[in-house]
């Protein structure tokens, strides 16, 4: 990763790096959330769905990456690492009762703060105007995702249902 430091001491990335960056963050993000939805889909559909629609505005965020990348014309810009999906190292897959899915949230909830804290250190380390306004947007989306999620927590679950056609 190539750095850039200002007269303030503030480290700066070169725009291709932050954007490869942020694009390897998402990617994870994306796929995390997307394995929480599965998680929970038997024991709580909201927060199933909950969850999928946070995966899917981490793949809107990917493809906001990607628009910028095109108009700053990097061509270097990846598609998304190739991910395995994040490594479930709890007994059972699925969330099976209430004290799995409640400490699950809890650390859903952390992890979108360390994943909020992560979009701050690239907009501290952004130098590009053009880049500003995206990571702006990440961290506004971020917060709201936070204060969602902290009230999801307080939440009943909802089973999921099956319907054969």
């Amino acid at each position: 990763m190539h750095c850039i430091y200002n007269m303030t001491s503030t480290v700066s990335l070169f725009p291709e790096d932050l954007l490869v960056a942020a694009c390897a963050h998402e990617t994870r993000e994306k796929e995390r959330y997307r394995v929480l939805a599965l998680r929970f889909l038997p024991f709580d559909a909201v927060a199933s769905r909950l969850l999928q629609m946070l995966a899917d505005e981490s793949e809107q965020r990917l493809e906001a990456l990607a628009r910028v990348a095109e108009r700053m014309e990097y061509d270097e810009y990846p598609n998304g690492p190739a991910t395995s999906g994040p490594a479930v190292k709890e007994r059972h897959f699925f969330i099976v009762d209430q004290r799995m899915a409640t400490q699950l949230l809890a650390r859903t909830v952390i992890d979108e703060h360390r994943s909020l804290a992560f979009y701050r250190q690239l907009a501290d380390a952004n130098a590009t105007p053009q880049i500003h306004k995206l990571l702006s947007g990440f961290i506004h989306q971020k917060q709201a995702q936070i204060r969602v999620l902290e009230e999801s927590q307080n939440q009943e679950p909802v089973a999921g249902f099956r319907y054969i056609a």
